[in-house]
């Protein structure tokens, strides 16, 4: 395994945190938002990572 594969990897996890504690964080109304807030890891490649909702 090379660099850019542990590094990806401790990327998704770091995104996964945030996404956990978004999550939580969230208001629940509909429950909606929650569902939605996911981690974008097609730009790990890119050495950086989104949080957010499909919206």
């Amino acid at each position: 395994m090379n660099f850019n594969t542990h590094l990806q990897r401790f990327l998704f996890r770091v995104g996964s945190g945030v996404r956990a504690r978004a999550k939580r964080h969230a208001p629940l109304k509909t429950g909606n938002l929650k569902k939605d807030i996911q981690v974008f890891d097609d730009k790990i490649q890119r050495l950086q990572i989104s949080v957010g909702n499909t919206k």
